[in-house]
């Protein structure tokens, strides 16, 4: 396999087979096709290498019962990623957990999230 001058953070392991694989392996053939119109461009998460690195990673913290937490600057997509996953393990037959997004400001204060929670 060939490292030239791609990043450690470019690979996983494939257990299976023992090796070092791209990310980018991991995505799917034609994206175009899976887009669903009707929803609003800001629900829609492009599977890049990162972002299917990243849910990779979530989804493995879930499985075992911990919390991931992503830091990163502004604009950088953590909140993307994770509204992406949160729809993907949410949406089904049979949903494991489900999903309410809260607004946070500068003037959200405890007050007002306990108001937004019992609502």
């Amino acid at each position: 396999m060939k490292f030239g001058t791609a990043s450690v953070f470019e690979y996983y392991v494939d257990i299976e087979n023992a090796q070092m694989r791209e990310w980018k392996n991991m995505e799917s053939g034609d994206v175009i096709s899976k887009i669903d119109t009707s929803k609003r461009i800001s629900s829609i998460t492009i599977p890049t290498s990162d972002t299917i690195a990243m849910s990779f990673l979530m989804k493995q913290f879930l499985v075992v019962k911990h919390s991931p937490m992503l830091i990163g600057l502004a604009g950088c997509g953590k909140t993307q990623i994770i509204k992406g996953l949160l729809d993907e393990i949410t949406s089904g037959a049979d949903p494991a957990y489900l999903q309410q997004v809260i607004n946070f400001n500068f003037y959200t204060d405890s007050e007002l999230l306990q108001v937004q929670l019992e609502s």
